[in-house]
């Protein structure tokens, strides 16, 4: 075969349409999309109940650890602030005061 006979085959012979429609391509397009992602999109769902699974044990301990916290605050404050009272003296006291002295009239 000599370069012509090459060139006019390609030019006489058009390429032939795919016989795939629209729909058997975008099948075919779902399909391999469910095949590639369909790991890590499992992932993200396990993950997503394993974390929703944790955080149903965690919220009560949560809320019994907020519990401890403000006991403990509570304690610390009446403490700090009662530990600094005056002590209340049982006994009187005298301060000596002025008596009273009488004036000279003069």
């Amino acid at each position: 075969m000599s370069s012509e006979d090459r060139s006019e085959g390609a030019q006489t012979t058009l390429p032939t349409r795919s016989k795939l429609t629209g729909a058997a391509v975008g099948t075919a397009a779902v399909a391999a999309c469910a095949a590639c992602c369909a790991a890590p999109i499992a992932g993200v769902l396990a993950a997503a109940g394993v974390a929703s699974g944790v955080a149903g044990l965690l919220i009560p301990a949560l809320w019994g650890l907020a519990v401890v916290l403000g006991i403990a605050a509570a304690t610390v404050y009446l403490r700090r602030r009662f530990r600094h009272r005056p002590v209340v003296v049982p006994h009187t006291v005298t301060l000596g005061l002025p008596t009273y002295v009488p004036r000279k009239s003069t």
